[in-house]
C-alpha cells in the first residue's frame, strides 16, 4: 500500500483544523458521545449520538465593519437583495440562516442579527453588518468596533428573514 505524501498528510491536518474550529464556533464537539438512556442528560441528539457543546469558544472575537450604503440592493450569497435596514450580517463560514447575537462591549449595546451573506474578506474582520445593525451597536459613526459574536441559533444554509 502506497504511503500517504506530506502534503496530503498537511491536508488532512488542515481541514481537521477547520472542522473543529467550526464545531467550535457552533457550539459542538468532535467527539459525540453515545445517547444516555436517561431523560436528564444534556446535549442536542442527532439520530443515535449525541452532541455535547464544546467547552471552549462559544463566541468569536474581533473587529466588525457594516457594508457601504452602494450595496444596498445588490444580490447577497443567499440569493436575497441586500436591505440596509433589515438586521442582517455577512460572515466567512457560518451557515447562512444562522442567528447570531453581535456584541458591543465599548458601548454595552447587542444586536442579533441573520447571516445572509459571505464576507468580510478584510483581515481581522470577523462580521459585516447591516447599517440597521450597525446603528443598533453604535459603530455607525466610527465604522468598526471590537465585537463579540455568540450563535443562537444554527441556519440550513437557506434564507429565512
Amino acid at each position: 500500500m502506497p504511503r500517504s505524501s506530506p502534503a496530503l498528510t498537511a491536508r488532512k491536518h488542515a481541514a481537521f483544523q477547520f472542522y473543529a474550529a467550526l464545531f467550535a464556533v457552533l457550539g459542538l464537539s468532535l467527539y459525540p458521545q453515545p445517547v444516555a438512556r436517561s431523560t436528564e442528560a444534556a446535549g442536542t441528539v442527532v439520530g443515535t449520538l449525541r452532541l455535547r457543546p464544546a467547552r471552549s469558544a462559544h463566541a468569536l472575537v474581533g473587529l466588525a465593519s457594516y457594508y457601504h450604503p452602494s450595496l444596498d440592493g445588490l444580490l447577497t450569497s443567499s440569493r436575497v437583495p441586500y436591505d440596509e435596514e433589515a438586521r442582517t450580517a455577512a460572515h466567512r463560514t457560518l451557515p447562512l440562516g444562522t442567528v447570531v447575537r453581535v456584541y458591543n462591549d465599548d458601548t454595552g449595546r447587542w444586536v442579533d442579527v441573520v447571516i445572509n451573506d459571505r464576507g468580510p474578506y478584510v483581515r481581522g474582520r470577523v462580521i459585516d453588518l447591516s447599517k440597521r445593525a450597525a446603528k443598533r451597536l453604535g459603530i455607525a459613526e466610527d465604522g468598526l468596533a471590537h465585537v463579540r459574536l455568540r450563535v443562537l441559533e444554527v441556519g440550513n444554509n437557506l434564507h429565512r428573514l
